[in-house]
């Protein structure tokens, strides 16, 4: 039976018309309704999430057109590129991707952090090179949050992925290395990944990092690389990029 909207007088004449139609009807009816209200609100659900993840993930304007679509792929970058959307794809683990200056590691990053915020997983993409200078006015040397500044690393753990671009670009300074430990420690405890980017191997950051900040520097970096390997899987998460810099090129 085909049914369609009546231009009724009164709501007492649609609930007349509505006690008139067959039961079989109104079941279907009824069903129609509650499937329109249900993907109604996860499409309400869906747009609040993925707003509130772009409010929220802070990926620089400069990396807005940077996403999967536009990269350029090359032999040199096609292991990369595959770990990228693996892990653009399942956000339980991090990863890391580390090579030359202009080899697309930084677009990689920026690419996942848009794909997680279509998605509604807040992900913000911080230069840490910035967050160290951050971390600096945000927390004296006892590590107190200084007077009407932000608790910075606790906003950074809560949220639901970070990535950590250019690691290896900071002196791990005594107070810098504290605060990566904690910030990286704390989302470490919460499972919550941490994706990164460097321009040397995380074998060599672990070494330069151990000889700067102490045991508290290895340890930081040792549970990055932890970080970096999902439960089940034999290796870390790592990718290296060759190749000449893309930077410049037309």
């Amino acid at each position: 039976m085909s049914l369609s909207p009546i231009p009724w007088a009164s709501f007492a004449d649609a609930i007349e018309w509505w006690k008139a139609l067959p039961a079989e009807d109104r079941e279907r009816l009824d069903r129609e309704h509650q499937e329109r209200r249900r993907r109604d609100d996860e499409r309400q659900r869906r747009q609040y999430r993925v707003e509130r993840a772009r409010r929220l993930s802070h990926v620089a304007e400069k990396f807005a057109d940077r996403t999967f679509a536009t990269f350029e792929r090359s032999t040199e970058n096609e292991a990369a590129l595959k770990l990228a959307l693996l892990v653009a794809d399942d956000a339980s683990a991090g990863a890391w991707f580390y090579g030359g200056e202009g080899t697309g590691k930084t677009h990689l990053a920026a690419a996942i952090a848009h794909a997680y915020i279509e998605r509604g997983v807040a992900c913000p993409m911080t230069s840490v090179v910035r967050l160290h200078d951050d971390l600096k006015a945000a927390y004296d040397a006892h590590g107190e949050t200084r007077r009407g500044r932000e608790d910075l690393i606790a906003s950074l753990v809560s949220m639901d992925s970070l990535i950590l671009d250019d690691i290896d670009k900071p002196v791990p300074t005594p107070h810098f290395t504290e605060r990566m430990y904690r910030l990286v420690n704390d989302r470490y405890e919460a499972k919550r990944p941490i994706i990164v980017t460097s321009n040397y191997a995380p074998s060599e950051i672990a070494i330069a990092w151990e000889k700067a900040g102490g045991k508290r520097g290895r340890t930081t970096i040792d549970r990055l690389i932890e970080m970096c390997r999902r439960p089940g899987e034999p290796a870390a998460r790592f990718a290296k990029l060759t190749g000449e810099s893309r930077r410049g090129v037309a």
